[in-house]
């Protein structure tokens, strides 16, 4: 007598299905991978942030010194084009985190020509070819604009030609801040700034 052992079957997957398969649950764990990585770069990157608030808001002595800034100025603005997050959260990141920062920055240089080296390195952003970052570095002008009132009259010269440009952007969101980042100019100088831009044309 022979002893028939019977076989499990066979599997009626392909072998191109299965390998199909297994590539498909290595993007999905590569994909989760990479949003839990970016979610702990982010929140990291916030508590810099708050942590450089906080330096800047109690330096007393001079810490953030000429040095020290020149090495920092460009690295901190270069956030306006780096952060890879979706838009409402990169929207949220300038508004919560990377204002409230640059502007205890301000304050703590008390300097308008450490002003004007800070507040021209956010302009360049605005040709960047991001849109996103182009509406980031509006937003930051036209925070600093309302923190520093009457003071940013020094920074004018600086921003008629970038806001000339930005004024004939394609992105409608864009040349909406600078037509308002326009009137909040003309109010804190007294002077017709729809005139000067003439000149850039």
């Amino acid at each position: 007598f022979f002893l028939m052992i019977r076989r499990p079957p066979r599997s009626t997957q392909s072998r191109s299905s299965a390998a199909s398969d297994v590539y498909k649950r290595q993007v999905v764990s590569t994909q989760s991978t990479w949003d839990n990585h970016n979610e702990l770069t982010y929140t990291l990157l916030c508590l810099v942030l708050e942590s450089l608030k906080t330096c800047f808001l109690h330096d007393k002595d001079g810490f953030m010194d000429n040095l020290k800034l020149e090495k920092f100025n460009e690295p901190f603005v270069d956030l306006l084009e780096a952060v890879s997050l979706p838009c409402l959260s990169f929207n949220k990141f300038v508004g919560q985190e990377y204002v409230p920062c640059l502007l205890a920055l301000v304050d703590c240089l008390n300097d308008e020509y450490k002003w004007k080296t800070i507040n021209y390195l956010v302009l360049t952003k605005t040709r960047s070819e991001k849109p996103e970052t182009r509406i980031a570095a509006l937003n930051v002008i036209s925070e600093l604009i309302e923190h520093l009132k009457e003071r940013y009259q020094v920074l004018i010269n600086d921003i008629l030609p970038f806001i000339s440009e930005t004024l004939e952007d394609e992105n409608i969101e864009v040349e909406k801040l600078s037509k308002n980042i326009i009137i909040r100019l003309e109010q804190v100088s007294g002077e017709n700034i729809k005139e000067y831009l003439k000149s850039f044309k």
